[in-house]
């Protein structure tokens, strides 16, 4: 259960999930090599900062930005993900393999262009999750779907993306509920009006709905602005509760496409902890981790 939003020259995610994977803060270097299972290796490669599990110091990334300012996260897609037995590029491999040699959405779409997965896992006992993928720069977003006809790649017009089902039933559904409105209701002094009936609960189709309301009409700048969205579509702890636990927003990330920073609030941390690319080695050789700051400052 995740949600992921561009607005402006931001882009983030949540991630709402019932258990924690060890995720860490990971800068990959430019001269740290991108090793895949079919696909050839990338020696050299652009700078990419994000959150990921480091299994046998292999980062598998939820989310990452590259320091040309392309972004992506992927998020649940089950029921419905469908990875090629002829593919050459395994799930966890993708989210490197674009941000490592793509500097912008235009290259992305290019280099995307007849691609298919393959279902190899990384290890026996980490199979492949069931994901697609939101894909982002500063002019827009591309949306990622692996399924039983093949990849599908669609323009992200609202600009956000949740977890199941597909995209063209999130585009439908709110395209239902584009009346309404931010703006006060006519002859009554009753605020809020003109946004009754936007969902509020917390499946995946509602949270789309939301989160493209809030993106359209949000006011502010900068980072601040972005966390004030996100905190209307984070899950709390307790109000989904599911036999191997709770559900809940673990992190929220919020990439400065432009700056070059990237930043995350955790459900205990509310201020968010930042690291930019600025202030690392990008032409080292080296993996850069750092383990979630957890404590409430």
């Amino acid at each position: 259960m995740c949600t992921a939003i561009l607005w402006k020259h931001y882009f983030g995610r949540t991630l709402d999930y019932e258990l924690s994977f060890g995720e860490q803060v990971v800068l990959v270097p430019r001269r740290m090599p991108l090793e895949f299972c079919i696909k050839p290796p990338l020696k050299s490669h652009y700078a990419i900062l994000g959150m990921a599990s480091v299994q046998q110091g292999v980062p598998l990334f939820f989310d990452g930005m590259n320091e040309r300012g392309l972004a992506m996260a992927g998020l649940q897609f089950a029921e419905f993900a469908d990875y090629s037995k002829g593919g050459t590029l395994a799930p966890f491999e993708l989210i490197p393999w674009v941000l490592g040699q793509c500097a912008d959405l235009a290259q992305a779409r290019r280099l995307l262009r007849g691609q298919e997965l393959c279902d190899i896992s990384f290890a026996k006992d980490l199979p492949n999750a069931p994901l697609h993928w939101m894909i982002a720069d500063g002019s827009g977003a591309l949306i990622l779907e692996p399924t039983a006809e093949g990849l599908r790649m669609y323009e992200a017009t609202e600009g956000v993306m949740t977890n199941s089902p597909p995209y063209p039933y999130h585009k439908l559904r709110y395209e239902e509920l584009r009346h309404l409105s931010a703006e006060p209701a006519p002859h009554s002094a009753r605020r809020g009006l003109q946004a009754v009936g936007l969902p509020g609960d917390y499946s995946s189709a509602s949270r789309f709905i939301r989160a493209a309301f809030i993106r359209a009409h949000l006011r502010g700048e900068g980072e601040g602005a972005f966390y004030s969205m996100t905190d209307n579509i984070s899950v709390p702890r307790g109000c989904i509760r599911l036999p191997q636990g709770d559900a809940f927003t673990r992190y929220t990330c919020c990439c400065d496409l432009k700056g070059g920073i990237y930043s995350y609030t955790t459900h205990q941390t509310r201020a968010p902890i930042a690291f930019s690319f600025a202030e690392r080695d990008l032409d080292g050789d080296q993996i850069f981790c750092c383990k979630l700051e957890k404590t409430m400052i």
